[in-house]
């Protein structure tokens, strides 16, 4: 297992600082958002940093739900749902993904361990999730 997919980027060019765990923390969360580790060989073979920047250039091409869990995607069907929970379902899984990608973002950006805890809050109890910066 490589440990590099869960080390901040930057790690290697400066000193270690307190938001480099988000980025770890980011990583896990693609890991349940995926449904894989993160040094998974679907990933590691394509880019040898694993999942975050798979995930990262997934969201920014709009081709994120390609590496979705396969189990999630059947729980979140369409036909499966009424009109309102299927909103109301995006909206969590569209705050989830935001904390997510914050949390790779560029390391001073980051957001701290309680933002991102209240923003899982809201996501997990379908509350409108404020803007992540």
């Amino acid at each position: 297992m490589s440990m590099k997919v869960y080390e901040d980027p930057a790690y290697e060019t400066c000193k270690l600082e307190r938001n480099f765990d988000m980025y770890s923390f980011g990583v896990v969360l693609f890991e349940f958002f995926c449904g894989r580790v993160a040094y998974d060989q679907v990933y590691t073979n394509e880019n040898d940093r694993g999942l975050a920047p798979i995930a990262r250039q997934c969201l920014d091409d709009g081709t994120i739900k390609s590496i979705m869990d396969p189990r999630l995607k059947e729980e979140t069907k369409p036909e499966d749902m009424s009109t309102s929970n299927r909103e109301t379902d995006q909206d969590s899984l569209d705050a989830f993904l935001r904390i997510a990608y914050a949390c790779l973002g560029e390391a001073d950006k980051r957001p701290t361990m309680e933002v991102v805890i209240k923003e899982l809050e809201r996501a997990l109890n379908f509350q409108e999730p404020k803007q992540v910066e």
